[in-house]
């Protein structure tokens, strides 16, 4: 939710130890790009969101013309907690 975002922004703000400190903000739930255009698409329906998902064969294919995909070829298909 952005308010819980705003509030760590406002608490950052107000507390002198904040000062020149970096925060990250997180939640709980990894989602995923495809759990990310599923929530947006539900909310907003009348949107061209797409919500395919390629096949982790093919990305991994990818992998072998991208060097950023290369990097993360191992990750590709494993799911996150």
């Amino acid at each position: 939710d952005a308010r819980d975002l705003a509030e760590l922004h406002i608490l950052c703000m107000e507390r002198p130890e904040a000062a020149g400190e970096r925060f990250i903000a997180g939640t709980e739930k990894c989602y995923s790009l495809r759990d990310t255009a599923l929530i947006l698409k539900a909310k907003y329906p009348k949107r061209s969101i797409p919500t395919a998902e390629i096949p982790a064969w093919l990305s991994k294919a990818f992998a072998f013309l991208d060097d950023e995909l290369w990097s993360v070829r191992f990750n590709i298909g494993v799911p996150r907690a």
